[in-house]
């Protein structure tokens, strides 16, 4: 699936994903802005969202993972491109990368998302 920008701009996971076609299986490790299909019988069987301020999308799709395996549904999903451009991509990557790279080696989600979040808008 290809994510669009607002108002159906292409977005910046073009940039990142390195996913040319519907075909390709999904990068792992990147969910929240590629919407989330899930059947509801699955859903509440692994426990649905955890109530926890960021990587709850990311902990679903691990728990997900251990009992489905993902599918891609052709089509387009309408997400905001904002922290992208204003953060920036690089930036934008690092963060991300970082932030589940700390959530592997064990830092809670409240810890995470004040690093996230303390991470606006781009300075200077």
């Amino acid at each position: 699936m290809r994510a669009a920008g607002e108002r159906g701009r292409p977005g910046p996971r073009g940039l990142t994903d390195g996913r040319g076609t519907p075909a390709a299986p999904p990068p792992p490790g990147r969910y929240g802005d590629q919407a989330l299909f899930v059947e509801r019988g699955l859903f509440r069987a692994v426990g649905g969202f955890k109530p926890i301020p960021l990587m709850a999308d990311y902990d679903l799709v691990e728990r997900l993972r251990r009992v489905a395996r993902p599918a891609l549904v052709p089509g387009r999903v309408a997400t905001s491109d904002r922290r992208w451009r204003e953060v920036g991509v690089v930036r934008t990557t690092l963060l991300n990368q970082g932030i589940v790279l700390a959530w592997k080696l064990g830092v809670g989600p409240d810890r995470l998302a004040e690093i996230y979040y303390s991470t606006g808008r781009r300075r200077g």
